[in-house]
């Protein structure tokens, strides 16, 4: 089991619409993502924690 401490955090958002992610996201593999959400401030990639923290 692991855990994670957040020193701060600054915005909680929720999504409408979470589209799947693309196979590549700059130089990281898509399969470390759940998807791709949209604000009016922009995209924001929601992560899979387990897979990045098992990585």
């Amino acid at each position: 089991m692991v855990g994670i401490v957040v020193d701060r955090l600054n915005q909680v958002t929720t999504f409408s619409d979470v589209q799947p992610p693309p196979e590549q996201i700059g130089s990281v593999h898509g399969s470390y993502f759940t998807g791709i959400g949209s604000t009016e401030n922009g995209l924001v990639s929601v992560l899979k924690l387990d897979q990045v923290l098992y990585e």
